[in-house]
């Protein structure tokens, strides 16, 4: 199984705040999502863009 690093960072703040995380290509959004909730020691309080739905494919259709 393929693994990637992807860097996190948020924008607009300073001093750069960013993860670097290795992720699995099976990765879901959904798990991607959790991962980045844990790394930045987020409480999932806001709900964003990485909600997996039936018109959003998994990571592994994004790195082949």
């Amino acid at each position: 199984m393929k693994t990637y690093s992807i860097k996190v960072a948020l924008r607009g703040i300073s001093p750069m705040i960013w993860r670097r995380l290795e992720i699995n290509s099976n990765t879901t959004l959904a798990d991607l999502h959790h991962i980045i909730q844990i790394a930045m020691n987020w409480d999932n309080a806001f709900r964003g863009p990485l909600e997996e739905t039936p018109n959003r494919p998994n990571l592994s259709g994004l790195f082949n």
